[in-house]
């Protein structure tokens, strides 16, 4: 697919990024660290990290705000671990694909806590912002939206000349990975010209590819 640069965004979990970071690097591919979050409000946040560290302390937080709930990996899916060579090593036994108890502002402040960048994750599907509350909130007016498809921003919003569009292939296994649907203008591939692009900083930016 000619992909140099990819940003992984479990569901509720960063245990599996050091492996794919081990992979990736072999293949020549930068990693963006990064997570989606699943609020109280039902909506779906993508979080980007510096650095594993601060990565991995927003995962554990996350976890530790899901529901107790036993999993039934037969129904619910196995939500493996897995090491650079895609050997099984574990399984986590939380249930991921549960909203958590934060709401919006306060994942919004955890991870910007942790130095991080975040994004409402496509906005006009099911469980995106828009889709869940009709709206942008105005209480996070410099949060960035990423959208599934260019032409779903036909519409007159007034918004989109306001925030950064991200534009992304929500990819959840390889065949649905497709061709680049956006450019970030910058340097290089590091959070560091990341967080740029998303500010549009310093001649730094997002283009989305037609």
């Amino acid at each position: 697919m000619g992909i140099d640069w990819v940003a992984i965004t479990d569901h509720n979990s960063t245990r599996n990024l050091e492996p794919f970071s081990q992979a990736f690097t072999q293949a020549g591919i930068a990693l963006l660290l990064g997570m989606e979050i699943q609020t109280q409000e039902d909506v779906h946040l993508l979080a980007y990290f510096p650095d594993f560290e601060q990565a991995r302390s927003m995962g554990k937080l996350v976890e530790s705000h899901l529901p107790v709930l036993e999993v039934d990996p037969e129904r619910n899916g196995y939500q493996l671990e897995v090491d650079a060579s895609d050997q099984f090593t574990g399984m986590c036994e939380k249930a991921l694909g549960f909203s958590t108890d934060l709401t919006l502002e306060q994942a919004v402040q955890a991870t910007r806590q942790r130095n991080g960048e975040v994004v409402f994750a496509h906005v006009f599907r099911h469980f995106g912002v828009i889709t869940q509350l009709g709206l942008l909130p105005e209480t996070l007016p410099d949060v960035p939206c990423e959208v599934y498809r260019e032409d779903q921003l036909a519409g007159p919003f007034p918004w989109k000349g306001a925030r950064t569009i991200l534009c992304s292939s929500d990819a959840h296994h390889p065949d649905a990975l497709r061709p680049a649907r956006m450019k970030v203008c910058a340097m290089n591939r590091s959070f560091e010209e990341f967080q740029k692009a998303l500010r549009k900083q310093e001649g730094r930016g997002i283009e989305l590819c037609h």
